[in-house]
Order: C-alpha cells, then sequence, then structure tokens
C-alpha cells in the first residue's frame, strides 16, 4: 500500500498546494501505511520515458502489469523492458504510485492533450534522478 496524506490529495486534484508532508488530521496521516520504494518511482518514469512521454496513467497501469490492449499491441508497447514487470502482488500499487508521483512533481498531467504523462523539465535536470533512472535500465 501506499499512503499520501488525503488533504494534500484532495487540494493537488483541484490544482491547489498544499505544502506540508502531515496534516495530522486525515486517516492517512493518523494511520499511515507502509510505503513503497523508489524502484515503482523508477519504473513507471522509465515507462513514461521508453514511451516517449505519449501515454497516460492507464496505459502505464496496463503495460506494468502486462495486460496486452489494442493500443499497446499496435504500438508495441509490448516490447518495452518494463513491459509485466510488476508481479501480481504489487498490481494494486500501481495506481497509487503513479498518483504520487504526479503529487510529488516528478511528472505533470497534460490536461489539453488527453493527459498524457510527462516528466517535469525540473526532473529532468536532476542529475540523481538519472543516475537513479539509468542504473535500472
Amino acid at each position: 500500500m501506499y499512503s499520501e496524506c488525503s488533504r494534500k490529495l484532495l487540494l493537488h486534484y483541484f490544482s491547489e498546494e498544499y505544502l506540508e508532508d502531515n496534516c495530522c488530521n486525515c486517516d492517512n496521516c493518523i494511520t499511515p501505511k507502509v510505503k513503497v520504494d523508489g524502484s515503482e518511482i523508477c519504473i513507471v518514469i522509465k515507462t513514461i520515458l521508453a514511451t516517449y512521454e505519449k501515454i497516460w496513467a492507464e496505459i502505464v497501469k496496463n503495460i506494468l502489469i502486462g495486460e496486452i490492449t489494442a493500443e499497446i499491441k499496435s504500438y508495441l508497447y509490448n516490447k518495452l523492458d518494463t513491459f509485466d514487470c510488476v508481479g501480481e502482488d504489487e498490481m494494486s500499487i500501481v495506481q497509487p504510485v503513479i498518483g504520487s508521483v504526479l503529487l510529488s512533481g516528478m511528472l505533470k498531467k497534460e490536461i489539453e492533450n488527453y493527459s498524457v504523462l510527462k516528466v517535469t523539465k525540473e526532473q529532468k535536470r536532476e542529475k540523481i534522478f538519472y543516475q537513479t533512472l539509468y542504473s535500472l535500465w
């Protein structure tokens, strides 16, 4: 499971920013869940970069869990290294990980472009980000 402050998630949904990590008031802050390690985040970002940042969250999820859809087949996303790399026990965390990566500012959704996921310019400038990402390649 993965948990973020519910207040932060809700405000982010409405394009507002909550700077605190813990509001000490919501369900997730009062009883936090176990957090995932960073490898899942790197796999999500690696998948987005491997598809030239032209996919949205549902397709990322389908690639990671190994679900073959017409779109995945036609664009040969099933040939990616990250295709079917998430085990059955981790399937339930894929969507929350994508959401938390968006919330953290590593990714952004281009609403005017079918909600395509893009790695933010700030994140692309981070040297540590690329060192971590390429160590998984």
